[in-house]
């Protein structure tokens, strides 16, 4: 599956939901990248009041994403 594919699954599973999407290049950001320790592309965080809840660095498939996201929901 692609990565476009896979954010459009993302994207309407969470369309109901109040789940903020947020994308960052590191290379443009290098600053923000060292503050959360972002060494791997992709790493995926999730934050939940403010709080990292979940990280994941490397691929991940979307149903594995799906899952973490809905349990901090």
């Amino acid at each position: 599956m692609t990565a476009g594919v896979e954010h459009s699954m993302l994207s309407a599973a969470t369309a109901d939901r109040a789940v903020a999407r947020y994308r960052c290049d590191i290379d443009e950001n290098k600053s923000l990248a060292s503050q959360q320790e972002v060494d791997t592309i992709p790493t995926l965080i999730i934050y939940k009041d403010g709080r990292e809840v979940w990280r994941h660095a490397g691929e991940t498939d979307v149903d594995t994403l799906l899952h973490q996201v809905e349990s901090y929901i």
